[in-house]
This record gives structure tokens, C-alpha cells and sequence, in this order.
């Protein structure tokens, strides 16, 4: 830490409890993001509306909300619950700008399925429910085993463009994803009419 504020950096870690907020914000970070359940990839155990007030409240220092945003009402609720600002990855993962081939997007867009929770002790990982996925779960893997078929599957995903093979990061929000919009048009949607 002293290094990294030596340097200039501004150090914001992502969260998914109060205790690691307490300590982290004890270590003389400028910010936490509290990372709820509903994300995609680690996950912690608590849901984003007990976390986010959970941690505004006992934290100084500012708390940035995460996990299962993909909406203008999404944005509202965590200002409402005290938080400075919101983190999103699912929607922006498939933007315009993002490098997923266009069988990744629709993969998100046609999404009818709860995304699978992968344990893999704690954090657990949240990913689509492709039939890879389905196969990774089955398995009785330690955490290297776990790990290598989550990067293997990522990347048949991602560079092979075969998403059903595949491992797709993805939130609880997916099922919220149905067009594709640039960078730009998200955050323009996210923050309409809102004043923070």
C-alpha cells in the first residue's frame, strides 16, 4: 500500500464483505467497491442490497456499488443506498467496443437461463449456463483443475468464437442484456436522469 501511494495510485479494491471493507479502508485505501453476489466471475456471499448500506455505513471513505447493474433503476438503487458511484461489467462486456465476437453478444442477448455458480469454494464463480459449464460443474475438481478448465473454456469462448464449448463471465444481470449499444449509449442510459 505504500508503495502504490507513493507512486500516486489511487487504490480502490473490490470487496464482497465488511470485514475486508474494514480492513481495507484501515490500510489507507481511497475507496472500496462492494462487489454483491449477483456479479459474474468471483462472487462473494452477500446479495448488493445488504452489502451496499452494510458497508456505506460503516465505511468513510467512499463505496462504489457492483454486482447485478445493468439499468437506470439498478444506478438509482445504489445511490439511494449511500454509494458514490456504480461499477458494471456484464453490459459493457458486450458493447460495441468490447473484442467478444458477435456469438459471445448474442450468446448474452439470447440468455433465457439463470447463469450456473460454479464452487469453487470462496469466492464461487458466476458464468453462463453453457453445456461446457454445465460439464465443469459435474466434475469433481480441485481448485488448479477448476481454474485451468475456467481458462481453457474462456478462451474457446472468446478465440475460438464457440461459446457453447465455452466459458462466458456473466452476472445475474444478463437476463437484463437484449441490444447492442456502444460504450457511450450504455453510460448516456445508465445515467439518465439521475443527480448524484
Amino acid at each position: 500500500m505504500d508503495d502504490l501511494k507513493k507512486a500516486g495510485i489511487k487504490v480502490i479494491p473490490v470487496v464482497p464483505n465488511l470485514k475486508i471493507a474494514q480492513k481495507m479502508e484501515k490500510l489507507g485505501v481511497d475507496a472500496v467497491i462492494a462487489e454483491g453476489m449477483e456479479a459474474g466471475a468471483h462472487i462473494g456471499q452477500n446479495s448488493s442490497f445488504v452489502l451496499w448500506p452494510q458497508i456505506v455505513q460503516n465505511l468513510s471513505i467512499p463505496v462504489i456499488a457492483a454486482g447485478g447493474i445493468a439499468t437506470r433503476a439498478g444506478v438509482k438503487a445504489a445511490f439511494d443506498l449511500g454509494c458514490e458511484g456504480v461499477q458494471s461489467r456484464t453490459i459493457f462486456s458486450v458493447c460495441s467496443e468490447s473484442p467478444v465476437s458477435d456469438q459471445w453478444r448474442e450468446a448474452i442477448y439470447q440468455n433465457n437461463n439463470e447463469p450456473a455458480t460454479l464452487p469453487l469454494g470462496m469466492p464461487a464463480i458466476r458464468v453462463l449456463n453453457t453445456a461446457r459449464a454445465q460439464e465443469i460443474t459435474q466434475k469433481n475438481l480441485s481448485q488448479a483443475e477448476l481454474m485451468n478448465n475456467l481458462n481453457q473454456g474462456f478462451m474457446t469462448a472468446f478465440k475460438d468464437k464457440n461459446v457453447e464449448n465455452g466459458v462466458i463471465f456473466a452476472g445475474e444481470d444478463v437476463n437484463l442484456i437484449h441490444q447492442k449499444q456502444s460504450a457511450q449509449q450504455i453510460i448516456n442510459e445508465l445515467a439518465q436522469g439521475l443527480e448524484k
